[in-house]
């Protein structure tokens, strides 16, 4: 196998066997002070469980929890903490900034994987990619050109040609020509139609009697291109559901906190989720879509729940829900 490093061995952790185990951290359960604590822990899995938890939990709480706790820490834990606001879908855009400057390659790098999901919320977005794009680390220029492979064509071949100004490492070579086949591919789409679209996501209008939303899936990406909308408790709104993707997709509002109950609902629904659009019986469901194929769209009118919080929506199609949910913030 040529991708493999034959010039490198493996480590392994050994210990001895009266050396006590890991005692399992409290997630289940605990506090939000007790789970951002947990972020401090040396074991990957712990932090991973931790902040999966975290995204069930007030948005706003958690956001204003780990800012605070972040102030002073060590980048790797401010990293953290990046990560957590961007799972609550409050995004804490300085924070990324400071990152994107950090002195270590691999906060950089990592910073950077998070600007590529929230691209199109980050106002110097552009400003930042096509710095990292001449990073003097490959890492950096390899994450830059993985990120480009998610813009519109043009835009996208223009990053990736800056990162190959420089030298690349043999290792990256094949992400590389990867993002390259990817963009190539990519329909050659008008600067206009691309702003159009941008145009037309989010809150299109709001009057005093209707809130008027459209969302819309990012083609081959699996995401929604709006990850959050804020509406007015009990106020009648008019969402405009658009799938421009190859593949199917639905949206589903749920109560707070049941977006992985739903979504594994669905999934147990099995081969006959089709006959259900993938929407399974559940009383966490506030509304849901038809699965709308390539091209299709889907007009819904709901009232706003009348209890503020933050709802989740959320794809159900199986295999989806993990990257492709937005928040509903409900404020009186």
């Amino acid at each position: 196998d040529p991708n493999r490093d034959h010039k490198h061995g493996r480590i392994y952790r050994i210990t001895y066997p009266s050396r006590p185990l890991v005692k399992p951290a409290k997630i289940h359960g605990a506090s939000i002070t007790e789970l951002i604590g947990n972020l401090e822990l040396p074991e990957l899995r712990t932090r991973y469980r931790t902040r999966r938890e975290l995204r069930g939990r007030d948005s706003d709480a958690v956001a204003q929890s780990v800012t605070a706790w972040a102030q002073g820490k060590e980048e790797r834990l401010q990293l953290e903490a990046l990560w957590v606001t961007w799972g609550a879908g409050r995004l804490d855009h300085a924070l990324l900034e400071r990152l994107l400057q950090s002195t270590d390659h691999r906060i950089r790098s990592a910073a950077l994987n998070v600007l590529r999901f929230n691209y199109s919320s980050v106002p110097e977005a552009k400003t930042h990619l096509s710095k990292a794009a001449s990073d003097p680390h490959g890492r950096v220029r390899m994450t830059a050109a993985v990120t480009a492979s998610y813009l519109p064509r043009k835009a996208g071949l223009a990053i990736l040609e800056e990162t190959q100004q420089k030298e690349i490492n043999k290792t990256y070579k094949q992400t590389y020509d990867f993002a390259r086949e990817v963009l190539n591919r990519m329909p050659a789409e008008s600067e206009e139609k691309v702003s159009e679209l941008a145009r037309k996501s989010g809150v299109i209008s709001d009057t005093k009697d209707l809130t008027t939303v459209r969302i819309a899936t990012v083609i081959e990406k699996m995401k929604y291109d709006t990850p959050s909308i804020t509406v007015q408790a009990g106020k009648k709104v008019k969402l405009l559901f658009s799938n421009p993707d190859s593949m199917p997709h639905n949206i589903l509002l749920v109560n707070p906190g049941k977006a992985d109950e739903v979504a594994m609902a669905a999934l147990n629904l099995g081969a006959k989720g089709f006959d259900f659009a993938f929407v399974p019986p559940s009383k966490e469901i506030i509304w849901a879509s038809k699965l709308l194929n390539h091209d299709e769209e889907q007009i819904i009118l709901f009232k706003a729940p009348s209890k503020p919080g933050d709802y989740p929506y959320v794809c159900t199609f199986p295999g989806h829900h993990i990257l492709m949910r937005g928040t509903l913030s409900v404020k009186n």
